[in-house]
């Protein structure tokens, strides 16, 4: 639920600065930028985690469970950076 509650904020964020940038010449916080840094992060780090168990898993079942959780936080992860990039 965590996860799924940053990801709301992590879009409202993201939308709120498109919309900004539609207005005029959109300047990213100090805060701002640091909580996308954070959220991308973290992001990256679980995608390592998972993608590392699911290399050294012997399961294929759940070699495929940690496969599509590595994926789903790896898009995460790129969709994090691409909005860092883009405003800070």
């Amino acid at each position: 639920m965590r996860v799924f509650l940053s990801r709301i904020a992590l879009i409202t964020a993201i939308a709120g600065g498109a919309l900004a940038g539609i207005a005029g010449p959109a300047h990213a916080t100090s805060t701002y930028c640091a909580g996308l840094k954070a959220q991308y992060t973290s992001d990256l780090n679980m995608y390592l985690k998972y993608n590392t168990l699911r290399l050294t898993s012997t399961d294929p079942g759940m070699r495929l469970f940690y496969g599509s959780l590595a994926s789903r936080y790896f898009t995460s992860y790129q969709q994090g950076l691409a909005a860092y990039q883009a405003t800070c």
